[in-house]
């Protein structure tokens, strides 16, 4: 038997009969931090993430601040174009095609049934 690593950045999982999504943020190939968010809240990630979502309190992870950036950080804030996200101490930055990838996912686990539906 051989391990399977995680290879996606981030998977997430629409879990339709618990109101929930669960996203996992891969950390290394044999570890992620999963983070659990109610539909309505994720719903508000996916639809404002492109101008920001400062703040958002959350159920699981508490204040969470998840938003497009076209400048790197203070003080020489070079032109970029990624995707932060900072929950309870972590902070990953994702491609914009990534989170385009993850709201894609949102959007067709939530019509379709899926295996662990």
């Amino acid at each position: 038997m051989s391990l399977i690593p995680f290879t996606d950045t981030v998977k997430i999982y629409v879990l339709k009969n618990e109101n929930v999504v669960q996203v996992n943020f891969r950390i290394t190939d044999v570890c992620v931090v999963s983070k659990r968010f109610t539909l309505d809240e994720f719903k508000i990630i996916i639809k404002g993430w492109r101008e920001g979502v400062s703040g958002l309190e959350t159920e699981d992870s508490g204040r969470i601040w998840w938003e497009h950036r076209d400048c790197g950080p203070r003080p020489v804030c070079e032109p970029a174009n990624f995707v932060a996200i900072s929950i309870q101490g972590w902070h990953w930055r994702l491609t914009v095609g990534q989170m385009e990838i993850i709201e894609k996912e949102y959007h067709e686990q939530l019509v379709k049934t899926n295996y662990w539906d």
